[in-house]
């Protein structure tokens, strides 16, 4: 039941930096962390979002007057993201000459992406991909993620992968996951407590759980973990937090099982997203890491005996 189902924000073909070779991401809108640098900010809200592109906007004001309400969308964007009856109407978007209007976040049935994936199988097939489930956080729709899944893998026997945060209550719920992921890339932003209250907005105990049992109960043989950590300066990256990396995971009982950690610097597309999906400039200005200080972080974890690579924005 479509009603069920959470909304898609994309799903994007062709992926090369979503796990093993050529993919299918699909990327599922709602989040509950608050990372003020997310890449994704339209994946945050678990609703659709209107999009608005001032650089495409002419000034026509054909919006305002074909709108029951009569909003523009540079004064009026939260009231018309925060009225049920815009999404039903759209006739802003209809009528807008130069497609600066957009609806972000749509449902669709498993046929449909089942149908999808299905026109790309010769690409996973030659280049060891698959289909990577991604966000947003997929962990919040557990359920979902879970049944879509297992079609794909009983019905196409496709390589599939998760990017999570971790973030998950339900420790059931998370372990029954596990088997399901040949790749599991998990996203570590903070690795104490305080870190993780004051950066995401939540606590991380059940991320640091659910990464320890991810640890214990992977099968090496068949399936990869990838650890990515974001490179925001001042936030995730500053004086005494590579020690912290570097202690949190030198006492994990199976560190070395992770396969591979993923550096990745501050992307500045950030600002363009930030703008689209809340007509305003972001307040709050964030920086990646400088290239020296990469190299010093990438030899300080590359220490724990576990590769290491960058990834540029």
């Amino acid at each position: 039941m479509l009603e069920k189902t959470p909304y898609i924000f994309d799903i994007q073909r062709f992926c090369v930096h979503d796990g093993s070779g050529i993919r299918t991401t699909i990327f599922l809108k709602g989040c509950m962390l608050n990372c003020g640098w997310c890449h994704n900010p339209e994946g945050k809200s678990k609703l659709p979002q209107f999009i608005f592109n001032m650089d495409r906007c002419i000034n026509c004001k054909t919006c305002e007057r074909v709108c029951p309400n009569n909003y523009l969308p540079n004064k009026d964007l939260n009231l018309m993201n925060s009225n049920k009856e815009c999404f039903t109407c759209k006739l802003c978007v209809d009528y807008c000459p130069t497609n600066a209007l957009s609806v972000c976040g749509y449902k669709t049935d498993d046929e449909t992406i089942l149908n999808m994936i299905k026109r790309d199988i010769p690409f996973y097939r030659n280049s060891g991909g698959g289909i990577t489930f991604s966000g947003g956080e997929p962990l919040l729709f557990s359920q979902y993620v879970r049944n879509l899944a297992e079609r794909i893998k009983k019905e196409l026997n496709l390589h599939l992968a998760i990017e999570t945060s971790g973030y998950l209550e339900s420790e059931k719920s998370f372990v029954e996951l596990i088997d399901i992921f040949d790749e599991w890339i998990f996203d570590i932003k903070a690795v104490c407590e305080q870190d993780e209250k004051a950066l995401l907005g939540v606590s991380n105990s059940c991320i640091d759980r659910n990464f320890k049992i991810l640890l214990d109960r992977i099968d090496t043989k068949r399936q990869k973990i990838v650890v990515r950590i974001p490179l925001i300066n001042g936030y995730t990256y500053s004086n005494g937090k590579t020690e912290k990396f570097l202690e949190y995971f030198s006492n994990l009982l199976y560190y070395k099982r992770i396969n591979r950690i993923e550096l990745l610097n501050f992307n500045p597309l950030f600002y363009h997203k930030f703008k689209l999906v809340t007509g305003k400039n972001s307040p709050q200005r964030y920086e990646g890491v400088r290239i020296n200080d990469v190299n010093s972080i990438t030899n300080r974890l590359a220490s724990l005996g576990v590769r290491v690579c960058y990834m540029s924005p």
